[in-house]
């Protein structure tokens, strides 16, 4: 697992990465890595064994800035659709 901050929108996300193989965008739930874990869970390993996974920290968790522009879930879609997008 590798983790680098990246740059969306003039904020800082963190992005955790593991694996090789088709890339996999995982958006983690609350109790998960970015939240109350700071590695990959056993089932992230096994993901990984078969793709490139890619996590990015949402808004507001781990290292990831916060994003007060947030207001509904398109706008958590527009978030990702800019950071999906070289």
């Amino acid at each position: 697992m590798s983790g680098r901050i990246i740059e969306v929108n003039q904020r800082k996300v963190q992005v955790l990465e593991s694996g090789s193989g088709a890339p996999m965008l995982y958006l983690h739930g609350f109790a998960d890595v970015h939240s109350v874990k700071e590695s990959w869970l056993p089932f992230h390993e096994k993901l990984a064994q078969h793709s490139r996974v890619i996590a990015p920290a949402h808004p507001g968790c781990a290292q990831t800035d916060e994003n007060k522009d947030i207001d509904t879930i398109e706008d958590v879609v527009f978030h990702y659709l800019k950071f999906s997008t070289p």
